[in-house]
């Protein structure tokens, strides 16, 4: 059991503006989300939560294979997921994930330098 959050990182709300409780999937989705999303290094409690995502070169012409491996690398310590594939998009990518049984698409934000 978790309390959701929004993509942009603060608490998602119900439609009486109060946070909400998630389970099962939903709380598996976002344990991964947070994996892949967070900064490595950047929460202090654990330096190896994380992942290089945010700030990965998409003009890379192997963009797409160091991707899925800084998602592999960010996922490690969950032993059931398994990377199935990346999609790159400008400001975003999604990380597709096996884990349990469920398929799962997991939207990372970049950090678009120009």
């Amino acid at each position: 059991m978790d309390t959701a959050l929004h993509i942009s990182g603060d608490w998602a709300v119900d439609a009486q503006a109060h946070p909400y409780i998630i389970t099962d999937k939903e709380e598996k989705q976002q344990q991964l989300y947070i994996r892949l999303s967070a900064v490595k290094g950047g929460f202090l409690y654990d330096r190896t939560l994380g992942s290089a995502l945010a700030y990965l070169d998409i003009s890379r012409p192997d963009a797409v294979q160091q991707a899925e491996a800084l998602a592999r690398q960010a996922l490690a310590q969950e032993p059931s997921a398994e990377v199935t594939g990346v999609s790159l998009e400008e400001d975003m990518l999604i990380v597709f994930v096996q884990m349990d049984g469920e398929n799962y698409e997991i939207p990372v934000r970049r950090e678009v330098t120009a």
